[in-house]
């Protein structure tokens, strides 16, 4: 689960390279769900750039134990936002781009049962959390 706040900073992406290091370094599958429901400012043309460049050296990772991404987006300003950073680069994996987190565990479910793989327990959290 990643939890993006009011914007995307140079820090956060430098955070989330070394979460997601550390979870292929697990070699096991996963599925991720991100909320962006916080975004207040919207990435400029330089900073989408950034985000696509970040992207893509996670790529070859990806492909191997990322079964897809649930992103939960409200805002539909950020909806446009994030289709164009999938105009800068070409996702490896599977994107659903959900209003709610019970959107978001559905999607990711089906995704790990495609592949013989269930929820976590802490998922029940997240459900919890609504």
């Amino acid at each position: 689960m990643i939890t993006v706040g009011e914007e995307v900073v140079s820090e956060d992406l430098d955070a989330m390279t070394e979460a997601f290091r550390r979870i292929f370094a697990r070699r096991k599958k996963y599925v991720v769900i991100t909320d962006v429901r916080g975004i207040v400012k919207l990435p400029d043309a330089t900073a989408r750039q950034r985000i696509a460049s970040w992207w893509k050296t996670l790529a070859d990772d990806q492909r191997i134990w990322n079964l897809g991404s649930a992103n939960i987006v409200a805002s539909a300003p950020v909806r446009g936002a994030l289709t164009a950073l999938t105009w800068l680069f070409s996702s490896p994996t599977p994107q659903a781009y959900v209003p709610d987190m019970r959107a978001a565990l559905e999607w990711a479910e089906a995704r790990l049962a495609e592949a013989d793989l269930e929820l976590p327990a802490s998922a029940t959290l997240l459900r919890a959390a609504g």
